[in-house]
């Protein structure tokens, strides 16, 4: 079975091989990335969110991260 975000057989990893933030979204949506993006903000995590906003925002996704939510 190949992985849905690597291409390869049971998730292995090529070196050097990185998903981008566009391949997350593509699998999982983007309200999963904010999700976490809240989830490690409420862990104290403020560096992984940020560089998870930061990447977002250069793939063309927008910023801030609350231009993205859908209202409730």
């Amino acid at each position: 079975m190949t992985h849905a975000l690597t291409g390869t057989r049971h998730g292995e990893r090529i070196p050097g091989d990185r998903i981008g933030i566009t391949d997350v979204a593509a699998a999982y949506g983007i309200e999963a990335i904010l999700r976490r993006v809240d989830q490690l903000r409420a862990d104290g995590q403020w560096f992984a969110a940020h560089a998870i906003e930061a990447e977002l925002s250069a793939a063309g996704f927008g910023t801030p991260t609350a231009e993205l939510r859908t209202p409730a």
